[in-house]
């Protein structure tokens, strides 16, 4: 169980399933997006690996509201897809098995030893044996096909390719939906992906940006987040509003760690 929800995954999993179990896997991040998912009705999430987002999210929607998940390895997708139903959330979520870019087509992933290191990039997926032909998609033409109007809140975590996330999503950040997104300089170049052009197309779409590092977060700029690097494994995840409610969330988390310091 975690935050009420009963998830599994696989037990060789070195990366994220004794974490979520042991009840510490990314709890600020976590809790954040719990908070953010009560104030939305669109949320989607790339990257949605065995379902922990999703279901957080999910779970937490207002009636009406709908979660539409990515995921393009197909073990993770079966442990989503079980996830989901697990939780009595079918209703509430849409899957797709497919990764997300800046393009349709196909694309090859690598598959690593642990199910949050599977990347399109190589130098990302540690100790990678094998790799497979997934589905490529942009968020832009995805919702355009679907005629999904303008989401809320959009979680990605795709492990260095968050860069072609952004740039397949243009039209949907001109909307300037609330974004929750992981930032790894080393990650993204291994993609082959600047952090610097990561980074100016967040700055250029979002007047509230917040850096949350470790159990740590705070408001940040384009330079805050720069200096933290470009040595591998070092990272943080970033959020991204312009949106007043999602806004105040953010601060009231921010004075509960000020006052817990």
């Amino acid at each position: 169980m975690y935050r009420g929800l009963n998830l599994i995954g696989p037990a060789y999993d070195f990366s994220i399933i004794h974490q979520l179990f042991a009840g510490y896997y990314e709890e600020v991040e976590v809790a954040l997006f719990e908070r953010l998912a009560t104030r939305s009705n669109v949320i989607i999430d790339i990257g949605a690996n065995i379902g922990l987002y999703s279901c957080i999210g999910a779970a937490n929607l207002p009636e009406g509201g709908h979660l539409i998940a990515f995921e393009p390895v197909p073990e993770n997708v079966t442990y989503l897809h079980g996830n989901i139903a697990r939780n009595g959330l079918v209703d509430k979520v849409t899957v797709e098995a497919a990764a997300v870019g800046d393009k349709t087509g196909s694309v090859t992933i690598y598959l690593a030893r642990g199910i949050g290191h599977h990347s399109i990039g190589a130098g990302n997926a540690l100790g990678w044996s094998s790799s497979t032909s997934v589905p490529l998609i942009s968020l832009d033409s995805y919702l355009a096909d679907h005629e999904i109007g303008p989401p809320d809140l959009i979680k990605v975590d795709a492990e260095g390719y968050d860069g072609f996330v952004l740039l397949g999503a243009q039209k949907t950040l001109s909307l300037h939906p609330t974004l929750l997104i992981e930032y790894s300089p080393h990650g993204l170049e291994n993609c082959g992906f600047s952090p610097h052009e990561f980074l100016d197309i967040i700055f250029a779409n979002y007047h509230h940006v917040f850096l949350v590092h470790e159990i740590r977060m705070r408001a940040c700029t384009k330079q805050d987040v720069l200096r933290l690097g470009t040595k591998e494994g070092l990272g943080a995840n970033l959020l991204a509003t312009n949106d007043d409610s999602h806004l105040a969330i953010a601060n009231m988390m921010l004075d509960e760690h000020s006052s817990r310091a």
